[in-house]
Parts: structure tokens; sequence; C-alpha cells
């Protein structure tokens, strides 16, 4: 068997790991799932703490609304950090089986970019709440010091 014909596992870790890479990019700039403005979301929430509040001074049992909707983007999201994760485990067996390196760097740095762009978002999206929550807590301290 000719070394071009073997049967190279670290490319299939480089195309799922592009795959992947790919996907999050797109779904990061384009989500797919639109969701309700604010308003709307704290008007229902406000609506059924007053029904079930309602409900509950006049005995009754108060009514469940919980609505369960498949939420395409965390199953999105999840798809791309599972194919980034095989990406990488081929590229660790490209790199037992001595693959071609650039099989195995491919797989590498697709699924470890794809990796990275997650923890990245994740990071900006923990240290700006922080942010928020301590220049909301300045803000209520300044105008109501204890």
């Amino acid at each position: 068997m000719s070394k071009t014909h073997k049967y190279q596992i670290s490319i299939y870790g480089m195309l799922l790991g592009a795959l992947a890479l790919l996907i999050s990019l797109f779904h990061f700039n384009y989500p797919l799932a639109t969701k309700p403005p604010l308003e709307v979301s704290v008007a229902e929430k406000v609506s059924s703490i007053k029904n079930g509040i309602l409900a509950g001074l006049k005995g009754q049992e108060p009514p469940v609304t919980e609505k369960r909707t498949i939420d395409i983007d965390n199953i999105l999201n999840s798809a791309t950090i599972g194919l980034a994760i095989v990406a990488l485990v081929l590229a660790f067996i490209g790199g037992i089986r001595k693959e071609n390196g650039w099989g195995v760097g491919g797989a590498l740095f697709f699924g470890g970019g794809t990796l990275a762009f997650h923890a990245i978002l994740f990071g900006a999206g923990l240290i700006f709440s922080i942010i928020i929550l301590v220049a909301v807590l300045c803000f209520l301290f300044a105008f109501f010091p204890g």
C-alpha cells in the first residue's frame, strides 16, 4: 500500500474541526433563534406570578405554564464543541499512529481554535457581567449610602 493511500484519521479530524470552527463563527455573527424583547419576557413573568398569587389566595392550584421549547442556539453550540473535541481526539490518535504532521497539526489547530473561541466568548461574557454588577452596586451605594 502506498503512503498516499494510507487511511489517515487526522484528515477527518481536520475536516471536523474546520467544520466546527466555521459553524461557530457563522453562528456567532448570525444567531438562529430570535429572542423576544425584554419587555415581553418581563410581562409574561409578572403575569404568571400574578395568576399564581390569585390562584393561591382563592385556594386553587396555581396554573402551570411551563413552555419547553427547543433552543437551536444551545444545540448548535453544544454540537460545535462536541465536533471540536472529536477533532482533538482524532488528532491525538493520528499523532500516535505517526500520521502526516499537516493533518495532525490541522486537526489540533481547528479543534483547539474552536474550543478557544468558545472559551474567549465565555470569558468575555463573564468579565462584562462582573463589570456591570460592580457598576450597578457602585451606583446603588453612591445614591443610598448605608
